[in-house]
């Protein structure tokens, strides 16, 4: 007996169908119910992982079929997504561009996806892990699916030229680009957001110069140590950002 899984994508994720083929050529498939799934599962890897999944509370019931939300989708490998019948995953690259220097209330970043040729896929409808294009529709994966929501992130922070806005759209960012570091060749950026490294300040020094009673007080920022610990300086307590807030004398 032959099973088929049918992945439906919604903006929640994928919800799984399970079918039984008759055994003639034109023979219209039946619905399996859901208790009648771990019958398939000696027969069908695909069923056997959904039903591991749910197991584990990370699959959940609804109807008929099983629900896969899109972080859990994202976290599955090449194998696993071939074995659930999930469509291929996207072989594009992604190229990010931006509006506005990012002190300012419209900074957004664009989106764009391109063959690996060089010529652009227009078009593109991302929901979620599923990109649809006239020709079909791709699957995405981490780490390509925490970046894209990470841009969502960014684009949703802005708007808000108060100096409350412009600290959740810096921290938006700042953690967009601790997602970059996961990508290799699937993303490539224009020059302004290459060079852009944003060091968020977890407290605050005061460094005195010295001198007489008029000598100054500057107050520096500090942030958490860099990943590469090995290229900071061991007497330092945190990063200092290079700007520093304007000085005051005492």
């Amino acid at each position: 007996m032959r099973f088929r899984l049918a992945g439906i994508l919604d903006d929640a994720g994928w919800r799984f169908e399970l079918f039984r083929k008759g055994a003639l050529p034109f023979a219209r498939e039946a619905p399996v119910a859901l208790p009648d799934w771990p019958q398939a599962a000696p027969s069908h890897p695909g069923t056997a992982l959904l039903l591991a999944l749910l197991d584990t509370q990370e699959a959940q019931c609804e109807g008929e079929s099983l629900r896969l939300t899109h972080d859990r989708v994202a976290g599955l490998s090449r194998p696993e997504a071939v074995r659930l019948g999930l469509p291929p995953v996207v072989p594009w690259t992604l190229f990010l561009s931006h509006d506005a220097p990012i002190g300012e209330p419209s900074f957004a970043l664009r989106v764009e996806w391109f063959q690996r040729g060089g010529a652009p896929i227009f078009g593109a409808r991302r929901t979620g892990t599923g990109l649809t294009v006239t020709a079909g529709r791709f699957l995405i994966l981490d780490p390509l699916y925490s970046a894209l929501e990470a841009i969502n992130a960014v684009n949703a922070a802005n708007g808000d030229a108060s100096p409350e806005g412009l600290d959740r759209r810096m921290t938006a960012y700042a953690r967009f680009k601790g997602c970059l570091t996961r990508l290799t060749g699937d993303l490539r950026a224009d020059e302004y957001l290459r060079g852009l490294t944003i060091h968020q300040a977890t407290g605050i020094g005061i460094d005195l110069e010295p001198g007489d009673e008029a000598a100054l007080f500057l107050p520096t920022l500090y942030g958490d140590r860099p990943e590469d610990a090995a290229t900071a300086d061991p007497q330092d307590q945190g990063l200092r950002d290079a700007a520093r807030l304007p000085s005051f004398v005492r």
